[in-house]
């Protein structure tokens, strides 16, 4: 059976980089997984079908796994979008924990507006709609 086409740049021993190659990917823990590693076990997994022939239950087997992949790019996308949030919201609290130890006037809007009793914005919502707090206790 005649071997795949390799992919752009990639040569048959090449070790360099990426945990060698497109089947690293296969090695990673899936949180450490970015769209790249799901692109490269698409790669990898579609050479082992190209490999197997043009038999009918390839076909429908291959229309399944495109599918699995693309649910598993989504995931890996909204967990690296949810984590890039996580950063953002650790980065902006030690911003104000350290104006409030400091005492200096230069805390952010929110942070005044909390000190002052004053609302942070619609129902809590920092940038891009992140929910920065629980339900707001209004006294009662």
């Amino acid at each position: 059976m005649e071997e795949p086409p390799l992919r752009d740049g990639e040569e048959e021993d090449e070790e360099e980089g990426d945990e060698a190659g497109p089947e690293g990917a296969l090695g990673k823990s899936p949180f450490q997984l970015t769209a790249e590693d799901v692109y490269d076990i698409s790669y990898v997994v579609g050479r082992e079908l190209m490999a197997l022939g043009s038999d009918p239950r390839v076909t429908q087997l291959q229309f399944k796994i495109v599918r699995v992949l693309e649910m598993l790019e989504t995931l890996v996308n909204e967990g690296s979008l949810a984590a890039e949030e996580l950063r953002m919201e650790r980065d902006n609290l030690r911003r104000e924990v350290d104006a409030l130890r400091g005492g200096r006037g230069t805390a952010s809007p929110e942070v005044s507006a909390r000190r002052a009793g004053g609302d942070p914005g619609p129902s809590g919502a920092g940038p891009a709609g992140v929910q920065l707090a629980g339900p707001k206790l209004n006294g009662s």
